[in-house]
């Protein structure tokens, strides 16, 4: 027999040769090609464990081969909630059993179905305020071009070859941009309203005037109507609504015509523009203002408007009888709005602010007084003498508190309104729920709607059914059919199946992964709390003060790699693609250090090549890289190949990080087994390799019965302490091994070149070592996994 240390080498030099030469071993690949085909056939517990070239295969995977008679025990372990600190694998101190857990998905972490995440929720809330902010912003947009381009108009035509222009102008006077007609406009645009005999006014006039004979007619007819007769009203109050509806649209027309200063054949006077300052701002106005909500564009408009009419304001009472100026104070000041509104406006008006008897000061409103500060008017409601209306301090004064307030009234409504869809959302059971004629459906639905900007009027249900149960993952999908991403963001923003039921959310990652990788993080970053406590001689207080700092700094730490945990979790609702989980730094740094990975070593172009790798290719770049953690990570996210989300799909026991894993684990412990069979040592060697980085304290060593022997032989340790005291066996440990040394390489592999010496030195024909892999009776006592434990849970609280 060789000795140990050559061995060793011959296994270790090139231990990626190594593993291949395993993985193709004729046996070893008939198994995993059978594991592989068949695991994804398994849909629950129960048949694993009936399958037992399945579970065999796994068991030994992970390291228990000898435990492969306890299936019952296993059982228990399997269906562990590893987020259950107290679940039965979280409480086992040997973590091979929760790695094996972590394997599989046998619905123990569920994800939850909910027809909207709360991060869904809050993104959605988000899109709905951007909408309004994203309105306002198209519409200063449009407006700043339309004044720019209409000052080159020549010629009507001109509006309508520049469809961004033409569409200004109609939805200005509330025409369809999609179903118009062409020569009735231009004859509209191109007549002279002061002209009887122009389009407008031959065409429109007898009918406003005949529609409005016909109204005065149904009005008088309807005051002989008895109030019984619902039926006859109804009729009536429908006529009324046609005519006036139509006469509303005629007199649009005439404005669009009084808007333009084209001639009969289309073209404007040298020397004149298509429209002046006034018609300009007119058209301004009633685009941004048909808007149903006031923007701060509008406002803004409302501003100009406000400072030119003051130029025309000679008494109080003009200010409300214009609406637009009586709302425009009424809103500056913050003054109630109720019919004795308009009386007090006028008798504030009238007040001295600065007279402390004036009866202002005992008006509950203090907006009057504001209201009196900014305006010069006389004890008559007159400009005062000497004065204009408004200084130019008074108008900045009245329009910051203007544009403080006036969208004051919409955001309670929007709070009012978000209330009720967070209150509503909850209660939806299905998709024919949410697409109902129920108030709470509608005011779901309307809130989703305006979120994308998407108007009732463009939808019906069958649309908004179909969208929802698209696969937002089929480039041929109805939802991406449309090429329109407004509707994929509304499927996006739920999770209703193909059915139409309530589903889990598309995730970027599984419940269980995350579940995983963040425990993996918090444990990883809590493993090196703080210094080691002195190993000097101290007083009881400078002891007890040691032992509060190092509780305080683990307790910072360790609140603070939850805060990274809850981070990650919460993205990972938000994520869509490689790119955009790549580019997040928190994020990237946060998986590769709960890896165990150095995150410096690695840059995000590496990773991108990782993430959009065909993990079924064995070519693949993934496949390719020798280090096996980096293919799991890309293997543990629900990434295709070109870096986009997958739809939700029907759920495995096991992922693909789960089954590579699997794989890698079964060879690795396989060629430790056949190199066991050549000498024990050198199978101890490679255990302890493998195990080396994830060892944190004494006691992970004693845990284990191979890493125990191994470090007993390394750092000779005489093997009868074995049954001395388990805290006298760690000290002894720690008296002689730095356990931050086992995460770097060379360290480790001076260790085990040392142990590897000892060993041949103690090496005996019988190999007993062979006993601590599970294949004899050796083992540590009852007593002293009790006392492991009790030590174990104490260095964690």
């Amino acid at each position: 027999m060789l000795p140990a240390y050559t061995t060793y080498t011959l296994y270790n030099r090139d231990l990626a040769s190594s593993l291949k030469r395993v993985a193709n071993d004729p046996i070893v690949s008939r198994d995993a090609k059978y594991y592989a085909d068949n695991i994804g056939k398994i849909k629950n517990l129960d048949e694993f464990l009936k399958d037992h070239r399945l579970y065999s295969y796994a068991i030994k995977a992970y390291g228990l081969g000898e435990m492969t008679y306890a299936a019952a025990f296993m059982k228990k372990v399997l269906e562990s909630n590893l987020n259950d600190p107290n679940s039965f694998a979280n409480k086992l101190k040997d973590t091979r059993y929760r790695d094996f857990a972590a394997a599989f998905d046998f619905g123990t972490i569920k994800s939850e179905k909910t027809v909207q995440t709360q991060t869904q929720q809050d993104r959605l809330v988000a899109a709905y305020h951007d909408a309004h902010k994203q309105r306002d912003d198209e519409l200063k947009e449009e407006t700043r071009y339309y004044n720019i381009v209409i000052d080159t108009v020549g010629h009507v035509d001109d509006i309508f070859k520049n469809t961004r222009l033409r569409d200004y102008v109609l939805k200005s006077f509330g025409i369809d941009a999609e179903a118009f007609n062409y020569k009735h406009l231009r004859d509209v645009l191109t007549s002279d309203i002061s002209s009887a005999d122009s389009y407008v006014n031959t065409t429109y006039k007898p009918l406003v005037e005949e529609w409005q004979a016909k109204t005065a007619d149904l009005r008088i007819e309807r005051a002989k109507v008895p109030s019984a007769d619902k039926a006859s009203l109804a009729k009536i109050d429908y006529l009324l609504g046609q005519y006036n509806k139509r006469i509303a649209n005629a007199h649009k027309l005439f404005e669009m015509a009084a808007a333009f200063n084209f001639r009969d054949d289309g073209f404007v006077d040298d020397g004149t523009k298509a429209q002046t300052a006034t018609q300009k701002r007119l058209i301004n106005e009633t685009y941004v203002l048909s808007y149903p909500r006031l923007t701060q564009t509008g406002a803004v408009l409302n501003r100009d408007f406000f400072a030119q009419k003051m130029n025309e304001i000679t008494d109080a009472q003009q200010l409300i009888s214009n609406s637009r100026l009586r709302t425009m104070l009424i809103v500056a000041f913050n003054l109630r709005d109720d019919t004795d509104t308009d009386k007090k406006i006028q008798w504030a008006l009238r007040e001295n602010p600065d007279d402390p008897q004036s009866a202002l000061h005992a008006e509950k409103d203090k907006g009057f007084i504001d209201l009196a500060r900014a305006f010069n008017f006389d004890g008559e409601g007159k400009i005062a003498a000497g004065k204009t209306i408004q200084t130019a301090a008074q108008l900045s004064t009245m329009m910051t508190l203007y544009f403080s307030r006036y969208d004051d009234a919409q955001e309670a409504a929007d709070q009012k309104t978000i209330k009720d869809y967070r209150r509503y959302i909850g209660l939806t059971k299905n998709l024919e729920d949410f697409l109902s004629a129920a108030p709470a459906a509608v005011t779901i639905r309307n809130f989703a709607l305006k979120a994308f900007n998407i108007s009732p009027e463009e939808v019906s249900t069958f649309k908004l059914k179909k969208v929802f149960t698209s696969d937002l993952s089929d480039p041929k999908s109805y939802v991406r059919s449309l090429k329109d991403e407004r509707f994929v963001r509304l499927a996006k923003a739920y999770n209703f199946d193909a059915q139409g039921r309530i589903g889990s959310p598309r995730l970027a990652q599984a419940e269980n992964e995350i579940t995983r990788i963040s425990r993996n993080y918090v444990l990883e970053m809590t493993r090196w709390n703080t210094a080691s406590k002195s190993r000097e001689k101290t007083g009881k207080q400078d002891e007890e003060l040691a032992a509060y700092r190092q509780k305080n700094s683990k307790d910072k730490i360790k609140e603070k790699a939850k805060t990274e945990a809850a981070y990650y979790r919460q993205q990972m609702e938000t994520l869509e693609t490689v790119d955009q989980l790549l580019a997040d730094r928190r994020l990237v740094d946060f998986m590769l250090v709960a890896e165990r990975i150095d995150p410096k070593s690695v840059s995000t172009d590496y990773l991108k090549k990782i993430f959009k790798s065909d993990l079924k290719d064995p070519k693949s770049f993934a496949n390719a890289e020798k280090d096996p953690r980096f293919r799991a990570l890309a293997g543990s996210f629900n990434f295709d190949t070109k870096g986009n989300i997958r739809a939700t799909a029907s759920q495995h026991v096991q992922n693909n990080r789960g089954l590579m894993e699997t794989r890698d684990k079964y060879v690795r412990q396989t060629l430790e087994e056949r190199a066991g069979e050549e000498n024990a040592g050198v199978r101890l060697a490679l255990y302890f390799k493998r195990m080396a980085g994830g060892i944190s304290n004494a006691y992970d060593i004693l845990a284990d019965n191979a890493l125990s022997e191994f470090t007993r032989t390394a750092l000779g340790i005489p093997a009868e302490t074995a049954n001395s005291k388990v805290e006298m066996q760690a000290k002894m440990i720690e008296k002689k091994l730095k356990m931050r040394d086992l995460q770097e390489a060379g360290k480790v592999d001076k260790l085990i070149d040392r142990f590897l010496l000892r060993y041949e030195m103690n090496n005996s024909p019988s190999d007993p070592r062979l006993d601590l892999f599970g294949n004899g009776k050796m083992s540590i006592s009852g007593n002293t996994l009790a006392t492991l434990a009790q030590l174990r849970n104490a260095r964690s609280r």
